[in-house]
């Protein structure tokens, strides 16, 4: 996927309303907004653009969509882009441990736009809610997208 390819599939996940989400304040909008984070990069790359204001709500629409795009049991990396999220609640960073639980996945690269406090965040979230998953924090796009490349092609191997 292009550069331009990609920038016009994200703008799919541009939130109407940023808004903590929580089942009784999110539109079919919203919700489609939110299902739209996750896509298919390139095979085995799923690409995740986190919401603004996660919560445990939104991760659970988001754990849905990752189910549906690995539903066969192949192996799979996230690629995951924070560089418009909020630091997460306790509640949210507890939830996000079930988007690191599928046995599928193999690496997460997370990238900033070398926002040096969010990597600090990142780390610290991540330790708690990946536990058993390997992931590294990226201050570019391109770092990160290599990182995942290499991954899969270890895993491959």
């Amino acid at each position: 996927m292009t550069h331009l390819e990609l920038d016009r599939r994200l703008e799919l996940c541009v939130e109407p309303d940023p808004k903590r989400y929580e089942a009784e304040n999110t539109t079919a909008a919203d919700r489609e907004a939110i299902r739209n984070s996750i896509f298919e990069l390139e095979p085995n790359i799923f690409y995740w653009c986190e919401t603004v204001y996660q919560s445990a709500y939104s991760i659970d629409v988001l754990f849905e969509r990752v189910e549906e795009l690995v539903g066969d049991g192949r192996p799979f990396c996230y690629l995951i882009d924070l560089t418009r999220a909020k630091k997460p609640d306790a509640r949210t960073r507890t939830a996000l441990k079930k988007m690191f639980s599928p046995s599928e996945l193999r690496f997460s690269a997370i990238f900033t736009n070398a926002n040096v406090l969010l990597n600090i965040a990142a780390r610290f979230v991540l330790r708690s809610a990946a536990q058993e998953s390997k992931f590294e924090v990226f201050r570019s796009y391109d770092q990160a997208f290599l990182r995942v490349r290499d991954e899969l092609q270890r895993a491959a191997a």
